[in-house]
């Protein structure tokens, strides 16, 4: 959903001759109304705009103070980026399991994971759906561990009344061009606490608060958002609920008529509103070939499907084999304080993986689009071989 309104925000900005964002008492910025009206939106003191949704995990890795040696407790069902910024760190990445009906981490998996170096949980609200966020947030206090939000897919999205990225000590965002909205590449953290927003506001900035004075502090890297990127969100930010809307209206007419032909739909939390980022069914028991198989299926009817994450954990990632790094010190695969415990695998999501379906959703679907993929289920439920 990207128009007129986009095109208005980015021509005031070309015309401002101002493409970076400049800081200070008078600033009068994109970036500025785009942070206060995300903070206000979400529910927190703070919002933080940066350049991607890799950089936003990585200040909330980094904020929360994350370094050699210290362990974050990460799903294995995931995209690369939530992983990467631990390692980045430093930090360690323990994998816990999740719970097959919902693909979200499982907090009593997370319970067991953790050991005597674990400092952070990084749940993943997969696929527009919030994690256990009430019995993850038990778990964090018990330990005193921080609970980092990855929310990457879930704008909009919450829990008892509360939105994510709201729920934990810090939220992360991303506004690459697939999520619920979109400056092409961009990010956002968001978080009432003001200490860790002072450090993120640093890592994005070279060491600077230059919200608050202008000496340099620790090191920090360039994660700031242009005035082109939060032009664009703006104006997203503002079509937020309708695009919500839309996208939950779509799997409204589609669910029932899943369920109708056999397939399972995902759990919903009980006190959750969730948003269909993707849509996810599972195959029933009678249905004898998997996941990745019934997709081809389904594509063979025209109809674009898919495995969560192409079926494949996260710990099968070839960074996790090879232990690859650009240059050749390999740090912090090599690094002293690192004990990387063995990997243990997750057999709850291995078994999902196998049984879990992917169809798309989108706020341009009509619902002769929207009939076309039920009639692609069907057929390819008829053709797929049962048994008892």
């Amino acid at each position: 959903m990207i128009g007129k309104e986009e095109l208005k925000e980015v021509e005031e900005v070309v015309r401002s001759q101002s493409l970076f964002r400049f800081y200070g008492p008078d600033a009068r910025h994109k970036t500025d109304a785009f942070e206060a009206e995300y903070a206000k939106y979400i529910g927190t003191k703070h919002a933080l705009a940066v350049s991607s949704g890799t950089a936003a995990v990585h200040e909330g890795v980094a904020a929360c103070g994350i370094g050699p040696g210290e362990e974050v407790i990460v799903p294995p069902v995931t995209f690369i980026a939530n992983i990467t910024p631990v390692l980045l760190c430093g930090g360690v990445p323990v994998f816990a399991d999740v719970e097959y009906d919902t693909l979200n981490l499982d907090p009593e998996s997370v319970r067991k994971a953790i050991g005597p170096k674990t400092k952070a949980i990084l749940p993943v609200h997969l696929l527009g759906f919030p994690a256990d966020m009430t019995r993850l947030g038990e778990v964090a206090e018990e330990k005193d561990l921080y609970l980092i939000e990855d929310c990457s897919h879930a704008h909009g999205a919450s829990l008892r009344g509360k939105k994510v990225g709201a729920l934990g000590d810090i939220g992360c965002f991303s506004l690459q061009l697939n999520k619920v909205i979109t400056s092409g590449e961009g990010g956002v953290v968001t978080t009432d606490d003001d200490a860790i927003y002072d450090n993120a506001v640093r890592f994005h900035d070279h060491g600077f608060n230059r919200f608050s004075e202008s000496k340099a502090g620790p090191l920090g890297l360039n994660y700031r958002m242009s005035e082109l990127q939060a032009a664009v969100v703006l104006a997203q930010l503002r079509k937020l609920d309708r695009i919500v809307g839309i996208v939950n209206q779509n799997a409204a007419y589609l669910d029932p008529r899943m369920e109708q032909l056999g397939l399972i739909t995902r759990k919903v939390m009980k006190g959750s509103r969730p948003i269909h980022y993707s849509m996810i069914y599972y195959l029933p028991d009678d249905i004898k070939i998997d996941a990745g198989q019934f997709c081809e299926l389904v594509r063979q009817e025209g109809i674009p499907a898919g495995q969560v994450y192409g079926g494949e954990p996260a710990y099968e990632l070839d960074i996790f084999k090879t232990r690859a790094t650009i240059n050749r010190a390999g740090r912090p695969f090599t690094d002293p304080l690192n004990r990387f415990r063995k990997i243990r695998r997750c057999p709850v999501l291995e078994k999902a993986l196998k049984r879990a379906v992917s169809l798309p959703n989108s706020t341009n679907y009509t619902s002769k689009e929207l009939n076309d993929i039920v009639a692609g289920v069907e057929v390819a439920l008829k053709r797929a071989p049962k048994g008892g």
